[in-house]
């Protein structure tokens, strides 16, 4: 974890560094790097959650850090997995009537969208998650890509604070 202050002064590689585990997209991170220095941890807050909606192709390269809802993360990117286990951690029990249909659920969105279901698990339960897939899966794909650059954007800043102190 590093200061607010040390982050304004980063280089360029040690702030990409910092930021792409938090949110792989180039256009998000970069922009963040370019809009430094921040006075307060508010403005940098703000201007992580400023972005347009990410293109196909750029959720595609964050899903890749991503592991389904359940499964344990890859460990080739190491910190991803890291910031993923914290986020699964504290799900409740894992119910196994709950997780199968969670990985039916996965395997229908997996069909629909040719993506894996992503989702802001920090705060929420197995059955919220469950309730939220399958609400999802009734979206058109434009709604989806909505909600999937929404729920990014809620990961990435949930990361944010785990990687920078004000």
């Amino acid at each position: 974890m590093v200061t607010l202050q040390k982050f304004n002064h980063y280089p360029m590689t040690k702030a990409v560094a910092l930021l792409k585990p938090c949110l792989n997209i180039e256009r998000w991170y970069s922009n963040i790097i370019e809009k430094r220095p921040y006075n307060h941890y508010s403005a940098l807050e703000s201007c992580a959650k400023q972005v347009d909606n990410f293109s196909h192709k750029e959720i595609q390269q964050a899903l890749m850090q991503h592991p389904r809802i359940g499964d344990k993360a890859s460990a080739t990117h190491k910190k991803e997995a890291n910031f993923s286990t914290q986020e699964q951690g504290n799900l409740g029990h894992k119910d196994t009537d709950i997780m199968a249909q969670i990985y039916h659920g996965n395997l229908l969105y997996e069909e629909r969208f040719d993506q894996i279901f992503l989702i802001r698990a920090k705060g929420r339960s197995y059955q919220e998650i469950l309730t939220e897939l399958e609400r999802r899966l009734t979206n058109t794909i434009e709604q989806e890509q909505l909600e999937i650059t929404e729920q990014l954007i809620q990961i990435a800043l949930l990361r944010l604070t785990m990687e920078i102190t004000p």
